[in-house]
């Protein structure tokens, strides 16, 4: 018996023999807060600089935007949390997160398309809009971070871990763009707030699938 265990551990000497110390992968939940915090001080600082919408204060009294705010970053915060989570291969036993997060996206896809049957026309949006601009503004740092991040970890999930990542990039841009455009047109909404992103997101899934395996 000993001389098996001894036998053993001469085995897993010699096969991690040439192997480095690693520093262990902090908890996803602090890693996530500290995306969440970050990105959070980031698009603050830009709607100071752009400034808040001038029927803010009305807006506040509206049902349908406040859903819509409030989707956009319970959203935003699940993407983050779901990426962080599949940093780690087994994701802790939490495999049911992911499908929270694509469920808070498909209802805010959703909503937007419902609005734009009732009425809203998407060819009249078809140009150039600052908010295209400001979209890159808003979600360009906050993707690139959570990207990095992402990265540390070692996924067996690359493709869900980049719908992740886009799903958490496209609710904090989003967000900080409604809190400072002054446009509700659905068709506006989806062209120029959210088509950005959803093209951004192409781009994280070339980036992805390359570094997030193993």
């Amino acid at each position: 018996m000993n001389k098996d265990i001894s036998e053993t551990e001469k085995l897993v000497a010699c096969l991690s023999e040439d192997l480095k110390p690693m520093k262990c992968l902090r908890h996803p939940l602090k890693r996530a807060l500290c995306w969440t915090l970050f990105s959070g001080a980031y698009v603050f600082l830009v709607i100071n600089y752009i400034g808040l919408r001038p029927d803010f204060a009305l807006k506040l009294a509206d049902p349908a935007y406040l859903f819509e705010l409030f989707l956009a970053f319970i959203m935003s915060m699940s993407g983050a949390l779901s990426s962080h989570w599949m940093c780690v291969p087994d994701m802790r036993g939490q495999q049911w997160m992911p499908v929270v997060s694509a469920t808070l996206f498909t209802v805010l896809i959703g909503w937007m398309f419902m609005q734009i049957s009732v009425g809203a026309d998407l060819m009249n949006d078809l140009h150039f809009s600052h908010c295209m601009v400001d979209s890159i503004i808003f979600g360009l740092i906050p993707a690139a971070t959570i990207v990095f991040l992402s990265m540390r970890g070692k996924t067996t999930r690359p493709i869900l871990m980049v719908f992740m990542n886009i799903i958490a990039a496209l609710g904090i841009g989003y967000l900080g763009l409604r809190l400072t455009c002054g446009c509700d047109n659905a068709s506006h909404i989806v062209i120029h707030h959210m088509l950005p992103y959803l093209l951004m997101g192409g781009v994280i899934a070339a980036i992805g699938q390359k570094y997030y395996r193993w």
